[in-house]
């Protein structure tokens, strides 16, 4: 027998362990860093703090594991609709899936499956602030600070600029500029104000306030002042550099004062908010006594259960993890542009553009042929020029943001179509339609590209006029770029679409460009 203590830290493993083993494809993506080039990448924190914030459930002493048939159904339906959810949204969106983290989004899902498997529903109810945290995991809720990361970088510069200027340094503000007397120019940059550090700081902090007992008014100012701590620090430190940089030049600067401090900033203030965690009245929880043993009873009483009953949701917990795992595979091969890489204000190189655009195309093995650019919109044909019936014609052209695509050319009918998903996270749209009394065979996709630094998405068109009786197609089936997993998520997005999963309207050159992507 175990005593309720054991119990529930037992129950607190399981979960651990199995959630672990669900999300091991969306955490090996990560790089397990923080960059200060973006700020999206504080989702880390939340992925790794979440380990831990399960743990902290530990000193919720009305925790119990629940062994009801009930709980287990329920935990069952919310992981399928996981898998659909999943399936459905990696085909609809394509490389954005990544772009945006949405398979952290959807971790709520299968989390909140598992401790159903083990704490029932009362259990979700106490744990409803851990499933509230893990949405964070993806970027999507904070876009809207995570786009006011330039915004941080000026209202840096500004306090450094005036910082200096009541310190006595003669020097002028140009935006993210300072001039000093010699004309010396020292930038106040996002790597030195990200603002994704003050969010990943913000989301530590978070589990710690839970673990700490104390009102939660005290604790809310904790995390603040945590906040305004390490904004203090930052400023210090940036106006440490810019002071080295007026007196003794940029080089003695960079050396010293910005090689070190940046590096220990973060981590100092979690030490420093931990040591004075006291003064705002919140102490870590006592372990409690040793429970008092009970009599032995034939039947095990409500704080006492025998361990072989964990047989049941242990397997349930680790099945969703385990089938959780295995349906995220393919995460490793994916190309994962960051959304905040389209945020670049850099203006396009439209030549280096449609250089790019034509070498795309040369993966097609044909023939490529220019038709016209026209701004950043291009059409191009494959095939033989000395067989023009049976030529693929393309139309290319590109968007500042990241989008799935659409097809550019209205059909009056659509008399067949589906999607497929690659190994490389790019989903294929392939249909026949029928347009100006015309029967045509249609691919479009969209697909992440870096010209000049910054990164746009071109869409791609592939389209040609076909006889239904004599048509000639790329088959999908048996190919090395479409694993058995994207089969089966494609045919999830399909069948919401009332699609068929006949891929016989794709082409060898569409299937031959996407397979190149991402090697």
């Amino acid at each position: 027998m175990l005593q309720k203590s054991k119990i529930r830290l037992l129950g607190l493993l399981i979960v651990l362990a199995a959630f672990v083993i669900a999300i091991a494809n969306s955490l090996s993506i990560t790089q397990f860093q923080v960059s200060d080039t973006n700020p999206m990448t504080y989702v880390i924190v939340v992925m790794l703090m979440s380990l831990l914030f399960i743990i902290f459930y530990m000193k919720d002493d009305k925790l119990q594991v629940t062994l009801r048939r009930a709980d287990l159904a329920i935990a069952s339906a919310v992981f399928v609709a996981y898998i659909i959810l999943l399936s459905y949204s990696k085909v609809a969106l394509s490389f954005i899936f990544m772009s945006y983290r949405v398979d952290a989004f959807l971790f709520i899902f299968v989390l909140a499956a598992i401790i159903l498997a083990v704490f029932g529903t009362p259990g979700l109810k106490r744990m409803k602030f851990l499933l509230f945290y893990i949405l964070f995991a993806s970027p999507l809720l904070l876009m809207p600070v995570t786009n006011l990361d330039a915004s941080f970088t000026m209202l840096n510069a500004g306090v450094v600029f005036n910082t200096l200027r009541l310190a006595g340094v003669s020097v002028v503000q140009d935006g993210i500029k300072i001039i000093g007397a010699s004309t010396g120019t020292i930038s106040i940059a996002s790597t030195c104000a990200d603002i994704g550090a003050f969010i990943a700081l913000f989301m530590f902090l978070l589990p710690l306030a839970y673990l700490y007992d104390g009102k939660p008014g005290w604790k809310a100012l904790w995390v603040v002042s945590g906040i305004a701590l390490m904004f203090v620090l930052n400023i210090l430190r940036m106006f440490s550099i810019a002071l080295v940089w007026a007196f003794y030049g940029i080089g003695t600067a960079i050396s010293t004062v910005h090689l070190f401090i940046g590096q220990i900033i973060f981590y100092a203030t979690i030490i420093i908010m931990m040591l004075i965690a006291y003064k705002f009245g919140l102490q870590i929880p006592k372990a409690q006594r040793n429970e008092h043993r009970a009599s032995h009873r034939s039947k095990p009483s409500p704080n006492r259960i025998a361990a072989s009953a964990y047989a049941v949701p242990a397997s349930f917990a680790f099945a969703f993890g385990v089938i959780a795992f295995a349906i995220t595979l393919p995460y490793s091969g994916y190309i994962s542009p960051s959304a905040y890489t389209f945020n670049s204000s850099t203006t396009v190189n439209y030549a280096a553009l449609g250089e790019g655009v034509l070498s795309i195309l040369t993966n097609s093995r044909q023939n490529v042929t220019e038709l016209s650019i026209i701004g950043a919109d291009y059409a191009f044909s494959l095939g033989s020029s000395k067989n023009t019936s049976n030529l693929t014609y393309v139309i290319v052209n590109y968007t500042r943001e990241p989008e799935t695509g659409a097809p550019n050319i209205a059909y009056s009918k659509v008399l067949r179509s589906s999607a497929i998903l690659f190994n490389n996270g790019i989903t294929l749209h392939t249909g026949t339609v029928i347009s100006e009394n015309h029967t045509f065979v249609v691919n479009y996709f969209s697909i992440p590209y870096y010209t000049n630094g910054t990164a746009v998405t071109l869409r791609y068109e592939l389209f040609k006029q076909v006889d239904l009786t004599n048509e000639s197609q790329c088959s999908a089936t048996g190919s090395h770029n479409i694993s058995a997993i994207n089969y089966f998520q494609s045919g999830v997005y399909n069948f919401f679409h009332l699609r068929g999963t006949s891929y016989s309207d794709m082409f060898c050159s569409s299937y031959n460009i996407l397979s190149s992507i991402g090697k």
